[in-house]
């Protein structure tokens, strides 16, 4: 009897391992910001099941398996107020980020912004020059909302490690290297 219980145990766990490995994953990106200042601890859901929280800078990431997703977005400010709420459909891709950026606001005037990535294209194979320059890209960060400049709002160059945050006037400037696209 004992080893009748083993046998089917070990038939129960094993393709549950097996489908586990082998599923393919891609991850999603969220930020959360209200006024042009990042929320902190909101509770975001996905497929009604799991929640994460936000961290210091109103971002968390996922990995999920690839396919149709559901996330759920529940906006507070820093004193427990409800800002809004967003229910979305978003879909993962294998090995690509979707990036889900929510602006909430007091007055109601919320957004928000999926990026799926689209699946690569395999394209004619170019030869290039390899290039060890740098460039500059600068510019100003202002709020949709009124037009203001926003302090410490971080840019990120994608494809890079670059990673910087606006001045008081809303200013970034950072040096990225040659052929990056932006």
């Amino acid at each position: 009897m004992k080893e009748l219980c083993k046998l089917v145990l070990f038939f129960l766990v094993v393709p549950m391992v097996v489908y586990a490995q082998g599923q393919k994953k891609g991850t999603v990106s969220v930020l959360l910001f209200s006024n042009g200042k990042p929320l902190i601890s909101n509770e975001v859901k996905i497929d009604g099941k799991k929640i994460y929280k936000t961290d210091i800078d109103g971002a968390l990431q996922v990995a999920l398996s690839v396919g149709k997703h559901q996330i759920e977005i529940f906006g507070k400010d820093d004193k427990g107020i409800n800002l809004g709420y967003f229910k979305k459909p978003i879909v993962i891709k294998e090995g690509r980020d979707t990036q889900v950026i929510a602006t909430l606001t007091k007055a109601g005037a919320d957004s928000i912004d999926i990026d799926t990535p689209v699946a690569m294209k395999k394209i004619k194979e170019v030869k290039t020059q390899e290039s060890t320059g740098t460039g500059k890209l600068s510019g100003t960060i202002l709020s949709s909302e009124g037009g203001h400049p926003i302090e410490g709002a971080r840019v990120f160059v994608r494809g890079t490690s670059v990673d910087t945050r606006t001045d008081a006037n809303g200013h970034f400037s950072a040096t990225v290297p040659s052929g990056t696209t932006l």
